[in-house]
């Protein structure tokens, strides 16, 4: 069932009237249809931390060590 609503997103404030990317931080599916519109990628808009190199960072800094084949 499609929705008669229509939501405004503002890709220079990082917000849309749905409230989904200020609830979450990651662009909502507004912001995508955007951003496919004019041609921009969407991992531009995306916070930092998502990033592979920060997620690289958090296991090779030390922080966090994968856990080796643990059986229950």
């Amino acid at each position: 069932m499609m929705s008669s609503r229509t939501f405004r997103a503002s890709l220079s404030k990082r917000a849309c009237d749905c409230g989904q990317w200020k609830l979450s931080g990651i662009p909502c599916s507004y912001a995508l249809v955007v951003c496919r519109q004019y041609v921009l990628d969407i991992t531009g808009f995306m916070p930092e931390c998502y990033s592979t190199t920060e997620y690289t960072l958090t296991y090779t800094l030390g922080f966090f060590a994968p856990l080796a084949d643990v059986e229950d």
